[in-house]
């Protein structure tokens, strides 16, 4: 999101080689997805997170790196799956 693609590309190799050998929380590598404008792969991996039951989606309001996806109408769909949104 800071414009270090590169860096983030960088980044999401050593996460998915770590991943190889130990876990890594799905939702840190949504992060990077966000920040790489990549949506599609960000939801992919929130889901994921969410089918874990993890919780750093207890987060999901508050967390300002995800605010690309807030206009999103799945993220919305994520908070109410996860109970942070009543309607």
């Amino acid at each position: 999101m800071a414009g270090r693609s590169h860096e983030a590309r960088q980044i999401l190799s050593e996460l998915e080689e770590r991943a190889r050998h130990q876990y890594v929380p799905p939702y840190s590598v949504a992060l990077v997805y966000v920040g790489l404008g990549n949506a599609d792969r960000a939801f992919e991996l929130l889901g994921e997170a969410y089918r874990e039951h993890s919780s750093w989606l207890s987060h999901l309001k508050i967390d300002a790196r995800l605010d690309p996806l807030r206009p999103d109408p799945r993220f919305h769909a994520l908070e109410t799956r996860i109970g942070l949104w009543n309607d």
